[in-house]
């Protein structure tokens, strides 16, 4: 196994392939990964994926394929130290973003679906129309395969602020 080397003006190790241990660096001699970047730039991105291609319909960005279950993790975008996860999408197409178990960001969507499997709250709507009509309009739908007598079919909170910004459930 041979390792080869690429230097540039600034860095002995702008492009380092390690052949006994089958990884390729950029900006390290000592890839962790199949293939791994470590460079450090001040203000700028460390890497762009461009398409030129002007077709409505022909452009395409980049093709991840990794995972097929809640166990594999198929994206995962932490913060500069790796102590925050600020986006990750498992296998089976799950996403969260914010941390492992909490979503914490605001979307601007007609609608979304959500399924979980335990029983805290997952769902937070808020309506800014400041209309006479009716909002936020939320459908309840329990797709169970053995219903027993009995069960809920969901629960509603109802909550909102007084004038001193104190939350009160109704």
């Amino acid at each position: 196994d041979v390792d080869f080397r690429v230097e540039s003006n600034g860095n002995a190790n702008m492009l380092f392939v390690d052949g006994g241990n089958n990884r390729v660096g950029i900006g390290t001699s000592s890839p962790t990964n199949v293939f791994s970047t470590i460079v450090s730039v001040d203000a700028d991105f460390i890497g762009v994926f461009k398409n030129n291609e002007e077709t409505d319909g022909r452009n395409f960005g980049l093709n991840i394929n990794a995972g097929s279950t809640s166990a594999d993790i198929a994206l995962n975008v932490v913060d500069h130290d790796g102590s925050n996860t600020l986006l990750r999408v498992f296998g089976n197409g799950a996403t969260t973003i914010g941390g492992p178990a909490t979503f914490n960001s605001t979307i601007a969507a007609t609608s979304a679906t959500f399924t979980t499997a335990d029983n805290n709250p997952q769902l937070t709507l808020i309506s800014t129309d400041a209309d006479a009509s009716v909002g936020p309009v939320l459908k309840l739908y329990r797709n169970s395969a053995s219903p027993a007598d009995n069960d809920s079919v969901g629960r509603l909170l109802f909550t909102g602020e007084d004038d001193a910004g104190n939350e009160a459930t109704y």
